[in-house]
């Protein structure tokens, strides 16, 4: 497809999106690698979006679901019957450049504040049919990895799984270039979901009433992980437990105040 065209395709799609509301579910897969390990692990997002808004809803996969790292077969388990709720939430909102999300600590819940992060996308001129959709491939870096996703205009909303957002269409596919992290939509249907018209900050009970920085929950996550292993040394005098030094992995490697 030339450049053009996309350029074209892209200008009537958001024309459309302006005509017509839209909102969507889409249930995705996420096969992560286990560091160190040539298996992948599984989980479920399952993505409530309209044109401004997304809501994120992250599901483990109870089977823990591996795979060898060498098997590039998307295929899923079934989603009905390995899911279960972690109790963690995502919402990315345009209008407002937010995004918050919850997470734990010690069976302690947090609301987070995220940086909203404006994803600098290489469109390119591949396109494939996926599912039954027009995709084209675009290209990104974010914190640490660089990702290919496949983005359809066939649903013109500028989201897609976890924090990836920001294209002229729907993401249905995403992998960093690594193939340590990937994302695949296996269900797509058009509805409207109350989920995106509650009020985010209420959605889950938390220690904190007013959304903290990623930074600081992730200095409290490290501050409670060292003091667990002092504890665990003070009570196992026989015995010592040190601070292993484990690789990052998942969909971020390094970060922003970092550099």
């Amino acid at each position: 497809m030339k450049l053009t065209s996309i350029i074209i395709l892209l200008i009537s799609t958001s024309f459309c999106l302006a005509q017509k509301k839209i909102a969507v579910e889409v249930e995705y897969q996420e096969l992560q690698e286990i560091p160190d390990l040539k298996e992948y692990t599984s989980s479920y997002t399952t993505l409530y979006a309209n044109s401004n808004v997304a809501v994120n809803k992250v599901y483990d996969d109870v089977e823990f679901y591996d795979r060898p790292l060498d098997n590039k077969d998307f295929k899923a388990s079934d989603p009905n019957k390995v899911k279960k709720f972690s109790g963690k939430y995502l919402m990315i909102n345009t209008l407002k450049k937010q995004m918050l999300f919850f997470d734990f600590i010690m069976k302690n819940n947090f609301l987070v504040e995220d940086i909203y992060h404006d994803f600098k996308w290489d469109i390119s001129n591949e396109n494939k049919i996926i599912e039954g959709y027009n995709c084209i491939m675009a290209t990104t870096k974010y914190r640490g990895r660089n990702w290919k996703v496949w983005f359809t205009p066939d649903i013109p909303l500028p989201f897609g799984p976890w924090k990836l957002h920001g294209l002229p269409g729907l993401i249905i596919e995403a992998v960093d270039e690594k193939h340590q992290v990937s994302y695949k939509a296996v269900k797509i249907i058009n509805a409207e979901n109350a989920l995106l018209s509650e009020d985010f900050d209420k959605l889950v009970k938390t220690r904190n009433k007013k959304p903290i920085t990623y930074k600081h929950f992730l200095e409290i996550r490290t501050e409670a992980f060292e003091n667990l292993s002092k504890e665990l040394n003070s009570e196992n005098s026989g015995a010592t437990f040190e601070d292993v030094k484990i690789p990052r992995s998942g969909p971020e490697l390094k970060y922003e105040w970092e550099e």
